[in-house]
């Protein structure tokens, strides 16, 4: 036979085997079992914030009518300073809107300067009773690792792999801080930018990490990357700063329970394409998922981006 003949005869006969295998497939995917979902947040000097929402089906349908029902009402919610003994009821707030009703539970005297807040050190116990289920959630709010000084760098190519083109006005932040010895660290970071007329903060996927290798010695140059928001004037993905702008950082440190959540979510979210093991979602939630997080938190605030910008602490 030919070279030529060959390869058609090869061709002709792996078009055959796709067309034989070719057959609609139908998978009948279980039935998602009901789960109660928490998002609670204790942070140092700041009142908890937990939201309660069920779990749907992936490739279930959802309008805002339905996003409002996910939301749980009438929630018997405390947490429990297990430090220092001291208890609080939090009370059930819904802010509506013209799409959908979102509901929370947080401390009844909100604007009280005195009301229950998260302190270092301490441990919080958080306690759910909903749907005639009991859930509960420990976390303890870590001293955050201090920053020695923070820089401003023009992008180039010498300290920011593949660069953006449009980089003229662009920097990024570098942190300098020792990283304490003989414990694990886990760290959090939120950045806001004034001149994007938004002075929240914003958290991007990744912004949790651990530094195991260097334990107990300096952390130079760590990039704390930008978070894209609204009205930002930024590339799409950009994680810089402009010349000019007015940067506030919040700064935290993580217990490895909620390190752990956040890494596998975000994993989870991003994916590594179809043929990657699905990742599953560490909770510390007993009795229902997601995360009763508590951090602490140190400020570095108001610091301009300029050329040659060193801020030392």
């Amino acid at each position: 036979m030919k070279k030529s003949s060959f390869v058609v005869f090869v061709t002709l006969l792996f078009t055959l085997i796709l067309i034989s295998c070719e057959r609609e497939i139908t998978v009948n995917l279980p039935e998602t079992e009901h789960q109660i979902v928490v998002e609670g947040y204790i942070e140092s000097d700041t009142i908890p914030i937990v939201i309660l929402s069920k779990n749907i089906p992936y490739f279930s349908e959802l309008d805002f009518t339905q996003l409002s029902r996910l939301f749980l009402k009438g929630a018997k919610v405390t947490v429990i300073n297990e430090t220092d003994r001291d208890t609080v009821a939090l009370q059930e707030y819904t802010i509506p809107s013209d799409t959908f009703a979102f509901t929370f539970y947080t401390v009844p005297n909100i604007f009280d300067p005195n009301a229950f807040s998260g302190k270092i050190g301490k441990t919080y116990r958080l306690n759910i009773e909903v749907e005639g289920k009991t859930l509960t959630a420990v976390t303890t709010i870590p001293e955050p690792v201090a920053i020695d000084s923070i820089v401003f760098l023009k992008v180039d190519s010498l300290n920011t792999p593949f660069p953006p083109k449009n980089r003229d006005s662009l920097y990024r932040m570098e942190a300098y801080f020792r990283d304490p010895a003989g414990e694990k660290n886990y760290y959090s970071y939120w950045t806001s930018r004034a001149s994007a007329d938004i002075n929240t903060y914003s958290q991007q996927n990744g912004n949790f990490f651990y530094l195991a290798l260097f334990d107990g010695n300096y952390v130079p140059r760590f990039w704390v990357q930008g978070a894209r928001i609204e009205g930002d004037t930024l590339p799409k993905n950009a994680r810089f700063f402009q010349l000019g702008d007015t940067i506030n950082l919040k700064w935290g440190a993580v217990d490895e329970a909620q390190y752990d959540f956040w890494d596998t979510y975000n994993s989870n979210v991003q994916g590594g394409g179809p043929f990657s093991p699905p990742v599953i979602v560490k909770s510390n939630i007993k009795g229902g998922l997601g995360v009763w997080a508590g951090t602490g938190l140190k400020y570095y605030t108001r610091m301009v981006v300029k050329k040659d910008g060193v801020y030392r602490f």
